[in-house]
């Protein structure tokens, strides 16, 4: 009788169709890790208040053998511009901060430029304060504060007329971060715990302080050219104030966005609805949050993060009451938001991807090649306000390709080139700044000029466009 009564509270507590859902998407993460070579990752998965998965997988340390669990602590990246922006939301509810308001009403310190930004404006990238430069990703400086941090780009022009246009920018938010001090009197640290962490009871949020002894904290990995793992390079994020989390507080921070109770009806409004430039364009992002629709029409919230040793993933589904949290320990992993929304995908009653700033899937490889990509191409790629030039040296056996790519970033090796129809996709080995990474490169040949993609996790993706070189 005792057995099955376990057995019916079993059933009870986790139905058939549950387990089966938390198989399939544990297939599929497994998969995503061994295709990705990702040494360790964490997922969790949260609806209608309650985690309904959650669960570790591989290492978090690879020398002691020590297992990913749900409650490993790991660099998430930009993901942290979320927590800054509820701070910022808490803070603007109590009257505290006017987000049109100048930013040097709140740091009169930092030099005034052509044009004067507002706090709104540097909130939704469209403050013209530039992103990162060569060399500047990784820091191995200790700062002692974000104020102390702005002499990386104070001096910096602006890169557009703030409202003109967007352009990512995680100066901008250290910026952002030094205003939020000001207007709250207090060390943005205090401010983050005052205003969400406490709240929100977020206990396994913490600066990612290389001095400290922190339990649980994953080690941070790097792949090489063999692609083996080795350890990542030395950086200090104090310039940014990272943070480090479990998928499990990301989770519960997104479940307090999707009803109002932590922050006002309006407050959510405001975050979920995307600025416009001046020309009254949209930009896809509200404050800190991308706006996003899938091809069933669903909106969803999300944003991504990437650091020397991190990436991780939050997604957000409102109308379902739906969040997904992805964190892993490697850099520059090949891990985007299609994959995270694959490993949500068997919770949903239906599926579908976001409709914009996904990656173009790579094409079918079961097509004969039209096209011969042979020769020296010269291409110029532009993300945002930055160009960078590119040239291909390439060389083509059947469906197969190889080669080499120089920039002025870095050279490297075009290795797995496949050719299908007019389409290719290839993996690039580069080394910038001492650190290996590897990108992809996509696109096509139409009428002789080549055009696509070329990106990797913590690289912003950059068009391509060019011709043969004569």
């Amino acid at each position: 009788m005792r057995k099955c009564t376990l057995l019916l509270l079993i059933l009870i507590a986790c139905p058939p169709w549950a387990l089966a859902q938390k198989e399939q998407a544990r297939e599929i993460a497994r998969s995503l890790i061994a295709e990705k070579r990702i040494p360790g990752l964490s997922v969790s998965v949260i609806k209608d208040g309650k985690i309904i998965w959650s669960e570790g997988f591989g290492h978090a340390d690879l020398e002691q053998d020590v297992k990913v669990t749900p409650e490993t602590k790991f660099r998430i990246g930009s993901l942290s511009k979320l927590l800054t922006a509820a701070t910022l939301a808490r803070l603007h509810e109590r009257g505290l901060i006017d987000l049109d308001a100048s930013i040097h009403k709140y740091v009169p310190t930092f030099p005034r430029k052509k044009y004067d930004i507002t706090v709104r404006q540097l909130a939704g990238h469209l403050g013209g304060i530039r992103h990162y430069a060569e060399g500047e990703f990784v820091n191995t400086r200790r700062y002692g504060s974000l104020g102390e941090s702005l002499e990386r780009f104070k001096d910096s022009p602006l890169i557009n007329v703030p409202g003109t246009e967007y352009s990512y920018s995680t100066f901008g938010y250290t910026l952002l971060g030094a205003a939020i001090e000001g207007a709250a009197k207090k060390d943005y640290a205090d401010c983050l715990q005052s205003e969400v962490l406490t709240p929100l009871n977020l206990r396994a949020t913490v600066s990612d302080d290389n001095q400290k002894i922190i339990p649980k904290r994953t080690g941070f990995y790097s792949l090489g050219f063999d692609r083996e793992w080795i350890h990542a390079p030395y950086t200090d994020n104090s310039d940014r104030a990272g943070l480090l989390s479990t998928t499990e507080d990301l989770v519960h921070f997104a479940e307090a966005h999707m009803t109002a109770g932590f922050l006002k009806q309006e407050t959510l409004k405001m975050l979920f609805t995307p600025q416009k430039t001046t020309d009254g364009d949209p930009t896809l992002v509200g404050i800190a949050w991308r706006i996003s629709k899938d091809s069933k029409g669903r909106t969803l919230y999300h944003h991504g993060g990437s650091s020397i040793g991190g990436r991780g993933f939050l997604v957000v589904y409102p109308e379902e009451r739906l969040a997904i949290a992805v964190l892993l320990n490697l850099t520059f992993a090949q891990f985007d938001a299609n994959d995270a929304l694959a490993i949500l995908r068997p919770f949903q009653e239906d599926s579908a991807e976001p409709d914009d700033e996904s990656p173009p899937k790579s094409p079918s490889m079961d097509q004969k090649p039209e096209v011969n990509v042979t020769g020296v191409w010269k291409l110029t790629a532009k993300s945002g306000a930055r160009t960078l030039e590119i040239e291909l040296d390439l060389k083509q056996n059947d469906a197969a390709f190889t080669g080499a790519i120089s920039t002025s970033l870095g050279n490297g090796k075009i290795v797995n080139g496949k050719v299908s129809g007019r389409r290719f996709v290839g993996d690039v080995n580069v080394e910038v700044q001492g650190q290996p990474m590897v990108l992809q490169l996509r696109g096509e040949i139409e009428n002789g000029e080549m055009l696509g993609t070329i990106e990797g996790a913590g690289v912003p993706r950059m068009s391509f466009t060019g011709t043969q070189k004569e």
